[in-house]
């Protein structure tokens, strides 16, 4: 009778995860064994731990959602079947309201106002004011000597550099 040679690799999962995902999706996730996360006191005593890979545990305390599922470990290469009882879990944690929403769709609204804001009278506004002040501060003397004496030791302070006369041609406006 043969034998098939297999070899188990071990992998060193190391210390415990914290992963923070504010940008995107508004989440934050604890990634380690279970002896790991019951040690941060992050999971409540008594805790159903669910067999198999695809299975997960959730709660809500406080208005804040928990999910509890098994993962693989970074860095490990196969299919799902062989993590079926791995020992590797990812404790998910977000508001309730939050829970379940598309945050790739509110990132999208949030940058096309952002755009409307950009082309609207009120920016444009904003934006000459802003032109406005930096062009009286490029030909006020006094403030001109003032970055002439910030200094960051033996090079010259990159203040030092401003154009102090007024620019002839604006290439984009033609004059001033």
């Amino acid at each position: 009778m043969a034998v098939a040679n297999s070899t188990v690799t071990l992998l060193e999962l190391g210390e415990l995860d914290i992963n923070l995902r504010v940008r995107g999706q508004r989440f934050c996730e604890y990634r380690g064994t279970r002896l790991q996360l019951e040690a941060e006191g992050i999971i409540p005593p008594g805790t159903q731990w669910q067999d198999g890979f695809n299975s997960s545990r959730t709660w809500i305390v406080n208005g804040i959602s928990f999910s509890l599922f098994r993962v693989r470990p970074r860095g490990a290469k196969g299919p799902r079947r062989q993590f079926y009882d791995c020992d590797y879990w990812c404790l998910r944690i977000m508001r309730e309201e939050k829970a379940g929403q598309d945050y790739a769709l509110e990132e999208q609204k949030k940058k096309l106002r952002e755009m409307l804001y950009h082309r609207s009278p009120e920016a444009a506004a904003n934006r000459s004011k802003e032109y406005k002040k930096i062009c009286a501060a490029r030909e006020d003397a006094a403030f001109q000597r003032y970055l002439s004496t910030l200094s960051a030791g033996p090079e010259k302070s990159r203040m030092q550099h401003v154009d102090i006369a007024p620019h002839a041609v604006n290439p984009r406006k033609g004059r001033a």
